[in-house]
């Protein structure tokens, strides 16, 4: 019992080092940057700063944390362009006769 229990901590543990981001909703600016290394800022306009970085050890997900006041208001992964745009050449038949 004691093995089992010992290996459920072990595993609790080892996921929470796979995050690098150290970020909660209502941290001050100055807070985010102190905790985490290698953000990027992405965006800056008066009031209103975001700042763009990997979420894991792996640097598979890339998050973006936006600021406004110098407060964080919003985590997300941003919004992705379209691989493939698809333009129809024909208009579509008239149905309406």
């Amino acid at each position: 019992m004691k093995k089992l229990l010992f290996l459920f901590a072990l595993s609790l543990t080892s996921c929470a080092g796979l995050l690098k981001v150290n970020a909660q909703l209502g941290m001050s600016e100055e807070e985010f940057k102190a905790r985490n290394v290698g953000e990027v800022l992405v965006y800056a306009e008066e009031g209103v700063t975001a700042y763009g970085m990997y979420a894991d050890i792996w640097e598979t997900q890339y998050l973006y944390y936006y600021f406004t006041d110098g407060k964080l208001v919003e985590i997300n992964q941003g919004v992705r362009k379209a691989d493939v745009i698809i333009q129809n050449k024909y208009p579509p038949p008239n149905t309406f006769q």
